[in-house]
């Protein structure tokens, strides 16, 4: 079943390459959507008004004690009740849409209830109002948002990421086993195997580390930068391409030796119910970064030609995509760190009182 699947996906993409030799920028080939990414700027690219496509909310955090200071990496955020919640260093930090600190839930223990080796995603379940982690050799763990907890889904398969299915369920990836538990897989709510999606050996990606590798696109839907170019999109029971992205940067001839990394990578690929956002980058010179955001309501995609997203010259202020981080269905995030506030003047201006022990300012952009 799974050659098949695979077989009729390969024609699926063979057809929208065939289809898309004019170089058009978007086309439609059998419900594939394929976004076209320029090599390099051109006069006719034009850069749209982040207005246009996003409500933007600036959230400054306090920094009202020790407890409250995120500090080191931000690994994910989501959004649950009107609550912030920051995941940094095996801890939550949980703050209202003003930015107030709310508290602080760390279990990070080998007792009852806790946890001690979970991935760098979590999960939000808003019906319930639970935060799940996948602690890896354990399963999968809920707490309320107070941080209580509240129950475990026994599973012992490793995976680097994970999202929860509407019926209950949930989707893993793991780029490092050739069991049937290993590619992308499903399970069923109580943790038992249900079938795999696209195996291990059929995966043919390369693994960046720390990676978001699955995205609610809404509530029914999560999104999977799959094989050979192909976002797919992943239900309760089914799996389906949804979007082919082709470049000259990234041209089969780019592709190294055999064995080897291929001469670029996309990352970041992050989706709404209205967006998809992705970058291409190459790994050998010429050197290329390309952010796409493609706009599902007009069929239009929008490009940024630059690896400085916050001090690229030449383009107003309004019009500078961010590097999204992470998106929990129509919420995009971005992290302005200390750093980048205060050795850039614009920055510093439109963020007063920030130092270098301040909180980041975390943005998120709401697509319209």
């Amino acid at each position: 079943m799974r050659k098949v699947l695979v077989h009729c996906l390969s024609l699926l993409v063979t057809v929208a390459i065939i289809s898309c030799s004019s170089r058009s920028s978007v086309s439609q080939i059998d419900g594939v959507v394929t976004i076209d990414v320029p090599a390099y700027e051109n006069d006719s690219i034009q850069m749209p008004s982040i207005s246009q496509l996003f409500d933007t909310v600036n959230i400054v955090l306090e920094t009202g004690g020790i407890e409250t200071l995120i500090g080191g990496t931000i690994s994910d955020i989501k959004i649950c009740c009107d609550t912030l919640i920051i995941f940094s260093n095996n801890v939550f930090q949980l703050f209202d849409m003003n930015g107030r600190f709310i508290r602080k839930i760390d279990r990070l223990g080998r007792g009852p209830g806790e946890y001690i080796n979970i991935i760098r995603h979590f999960e939000v379940d808003e019906e319930q109002h639970h935060i799940i982690v996948f602690d890896r050799g354990s399963g999968f763990k809920r707490y309320t948002l107070s941080g209580k907890f509240v129950n475990i889904v026994r599973y012992e398969h490793d995976a680097v990421d994970f999202a929860i299915l509407p019926d209950g369920g949930y989707v893993l990836f793991s780029p490092f086993s050739k069991t049937p538990e290993g590619g992308l897989w499903m399970v069923d709510a109580q943790g038992n195997f249900k079938r795999n999606l696209i195996s291990y050996d059929d995966l043919n990606i390369s693994v960046i580390v720390g990676s978001r590798w699955l995205t609610h696109v809404n509530d029914s839907i999560i999104g999977f930068p799959g094989l050979e170019d192909i976002i797919y999109h992943v239900t309760n029971d089914t799996i389906f391409p949804a979007f082919h992205i082709i470049s000259e940067i990234i041209d089969p001839d780019e592709v190294q030796e055999e064995g080897k990394l291929r001469s670029y990578y996309k990352d970041n690929y992050l989706e709404s119910d209205r967006l998809v956002s992705f970058n291409l980058q190459t790994i050998v010179e010429p050197y290329r970064f390309v952010k796409t955001v493609f706009d599902k309501k007009n069929g239009k995609a929008t490009y940024l030609f630059t690896a400085s997203t916050i001090n690229h010259p030449g383009i107003p202020k309004d019009n500078r995509l961010p590097n999204f981080l992470l998106n929990q269905k129509e919420y995009f995030f971005n992290e302005l760190s200390t750093f980048s506030i205060t050795n850039n003047d614009d920055l510093k201006a439109k963020y007063p009182g920030i130092t270098e022990e301040s909180n980041p300012i975390i943005q998120i952009f709401r697509s319209k």
